[in-house]
């Protein structure tokens, strides 16, 4: 009878596992990721097989929850050999982008094995080596979140208007019931912040006023024209009825516009080649107003999306005209915008990038684009970056990004290349992958025979005060994100290096002894790395940092293994830790 009736049981319980991931199956048909990830949550309790693990994973990926997809994909990895070749190429995207870089080339090397005939593979494989070598070329660039704006909800693609900037936001809106089924948060509104004393400063975020461009459902990101009077917008109603609803299921992003008339906007009216059929997004018009650009999925493109162009014939919009192989791949392009000199800013997945989507610029010259490279960090991280607006020339503007470190979703980051000590005069147009600041200087040949005829080693006698005044910075559990209490110190660091050329400095990780020891090296020495990069950013080579990873080999107290500790315990032993020493290779003169 006990057999019986644990044999019931049993088949009882696999019988709601296939309910669960039968229904979260077609859940996931109508891209309604959020609640079929709910589902997908329960069917691995209950059934921790790999095929529940790759699709809870794709809906977190789909979701942008980089770091949920990365585990769950780690869980399918774990089990052995997976069936699918697709899960090694979306394991590979999410390793890249959580900084697993070498764990991503095995990735797509296996992809690349099981899916030959797929360029993907050898593409992705390929950007490995570009992106770790240049990432050995840092340039004293920085980007600063936007912290008057951001918060945890999603704010993006930032346009200039009305002595402040219109952006995209998921924030609370006036119907909070209303959420989107893809990711279970609210839908975009268009919103307006104005701004203060300085480009990073802005008053308190408002919806845009208009009820003709804000809607229940999805609005923005939006374009204005050169004079403000009419803006352009993305839009998704629920507009579908009846037969063509069970026909066609999924209702799909469209173009909008309103025009301003005596202080008020106009009902927004439709873009000529909207359609149910495909998506037409994120547009973009030029300054002249002579072209409307826009990301689609219409047919005849050449990947998932592609950026095309209309050209203005009176008060019309001629045909769509794909930009072709200099700007489009096999993979996403989305988010264009121009400088003020005609060259094309635009994210994509389909290049040699970090990870997700990355900012990308074709160059316009003889009349065309040339062919798109991928702008360098840290305009670029290895999460999604897109919306790239400018204010000076290509000399700043803001960004939109996922990145770690944010407040939310998504947040708009700030970058001035004016503002930085840069030595050598750069633009985002020439700051792409591969680029290298090599500033020239006047005594640089003399000061090559100087040094080579009277080396003299340095020995300071004050790096034994200076280091007292070093303190280490700490990370949060299982992190390696620079806290922003962390600012301060590193930026001593900078100073006191700065001041002494002829000084190194060794960067040691630690962590605390939760996890396996091997865990914990791979975990210090991405928070040594953390802090190497945080020192590149501001000027200092790295050929002047070196970083040790300890794992738990270096506790500052008795907190090993199974011991009982408190959390301030363990936070003494999760830090990066700082030691000054003479690069004996440098003379003085």
């Amino acid at each position: 009878m006990k057999t019986l009736i644990t044999t019931a049981f049993l088949l009882f319980t696999c019988s709601m596992v296939f309910g669960q991931t039968k229904k979260a199956d077609r859940l996931f048909e109508k891209w309604e990721y959020y609640e079929a990830a709910k589902l997908y949550e329960k069917a691995v309790e209950e059934d921790p097989s790999s095929d529940n693990y790759y699709k809870l994973g794709q809906c977190y990926q789909k979701m942008f929850r980089f770091e949920d997809a990365v585990a769950a994909y780690d869980k399918v990895n774990a089990s052995g050999t997976y069936s699918r070749a697709d899960f090694y190429l979306n394991y590979g995207l999410m390793l890249k982008t959580n900084e697993r870089y070498e764990d991503a080339r095995a990735a797509f090397a296996k992809y690349s094995t099981m899916a030959p005939g797929d360029a993907r593979g050898q593409i992705y494989l390929a950007s490995i080596d570009i992106v770790l070598d240049d990432l050995q070329k840092p340039v004293p660039v920085t980007v600063s979140n936007v912290e008057s704006i951001n918060t945890d909800a999603a704010a993006f693609s930032p346009v200039v208007y009305d002595g402040g900037i219109v952006y995209a936001s998921n924030g609370p809106s006036a119907d909070g019931s209303k959420t989107f089924a893809w990711t279970g948060k609210n839908f975009l509104d268009i919103s307006y912040a104005k701004r203060g004393s300085s480009d990073t400063d802005f008053g308190v975020s408002s919806s845009f006023n208009s009820s003709e461009v804000n809607n229940k459902y999805h609005d923005g990101p939006a374009s204005f024209s050169k004079n403000f009077d009419t803006v352009y917008f993305n839009r998704v109603s629920r507009e579908l009825k009846g037969a063509e609803k069970r026909t066609i299921g999924v209702e799909r992003s469209k173009i909008y516009y309103a025009v301003k008339k005596d202080g008020n906007w106009s009902d927004a009216e439709a873009f000529s080649y909207n359609s149910d059929m495909y998506g037409v997004f994120t547009p973009f018009i030029s300054a002249d107003g002579s072209r409307l650009y826009f990301a689609s999925d219409m047919a005849g493109g050449m990947g998932e999306t592609d950026i095309y162009y209309c050209v203005r014939e009176g008060n019309k919009w001629g045909s769509p005209i794909n930009l072709g192989a200099a700007v489009n791949t096999i993979g996403r392009e989305q988010f264009p915008s121009l400088d003020a000199e005609g060259n094309l800013y635009f994210a994509s997945d389909g290049y040699k990038g970090y990870g997700a989507l990355d900012i990308c610029v074709a160059r316009f010259a003889g009349g065309k684009f040339e062919q798109a490279e991928v702008l360098k960090a840290p305009l670029n991280s290895a999460s999604n970056d897109y919306g790239v607006t400018f204010l000076k020339s290509a000399k700043s503007g803001y960004v939109s990004s996922d990145r770690k470190g944010g407040k939310g979703d998504a947040d708009i980051y700030y970058f001035d290349l004016e503002r930085d000590s840069i030595p050598c005069d750069i633009n985002t147009t020439m700051f792409v992958i591969g680029y290298e600041c090599k500033p020239v200087r006047k005594e640089e040949v003399a000061d090559m025979v100087r040094d080579s005829i009277v080396p003299v080693v340095v020995v300071d006698p004050g790096i034994d005060q200076l280091q007292m005044g070093i303190r280490p910075i700490f990370f949060d559990f299982d992190k390696s994100d620079i806290r922003t209490d962390a600012i301060k110190d590193l930026d001593n660091v900078t100073t006191i290096l700065r001041a002494h050329p002829e000084w190194n400095v060794q960067v040691s990780g630690n962590a605390d002894a939760r996890g396996s020891s091997e865990y914990n090296i791979a975990l210090s020495q991405r928070r040594a790395n953390a802090a190497m990069k945080y020192l590149s950013s501001k000027g200092i080579s790295v050929s002047r940092i070196k970083t040790n990873a300890y794992g738990e080999g270096k506790l500052m107290n008795d907190c090993k293994d199974g011991a009982e500790c408190t959390e301030a315990e363990h936070q003494l032993n999760r830090r990066v830790e700082f030691k000054l020493s003479v690069n004996k290779s440098v003379t003085v003169r």
